[in-house]
């Protein structure tokens, strides 16, 4: 149990990642809200622990860097799980189930090419 908490990539970005994706079972058609009050503290002390890890008096840069990355990864798998979300909504008519497709590539590249 020692050796999860002190791999880096469970804890920066695979965890983050996985709590992220997670959370949209809140969303429809599933509607589990009691699951993001599990998820939210567990996020947060995946944060508690990247502090302990990575700050210290005399540096703060991999601290703020290793937050950004962890909350990063946790609204990619949030988003990326999310476009089912979309996708659902568009069969509520048949005629819109056509744009099924194009609704889940268009999202990815718009975020994509936004910057």
């Amino acid at each position: 149990m020692e050796s999860i908490g002190r791999n880096r990539f469970l804890n920066l970005f695979f965890f983050p990642f996985c709590i992220g994706s997670l959370s949209v079972l809140s969303f429809a058609p599933f509607n589990y809200t009691f699951i993001n009050f599990l998820l939210f503290p567990l996020f947060y002390l995946i944060l508690l622990n990247i502090k302990k890890k990575s700050k210290s008096k005399y540096r703060k840069k991999p601290f703020l860097i290793n937050c950004f990355s962890s909350g990063y990864f946790f609204g990619f798998g949030f988003f990326l799980f999310g476009n089912y979300w979309i996708s659902n909504s568009l069969t509520y008519d048949d005629s819109f189930k056509i744009l099924i497709p194009f609704s889940l590539i268009l999202i990815q590249f718009c975020g994509i090419f936004s910057r």
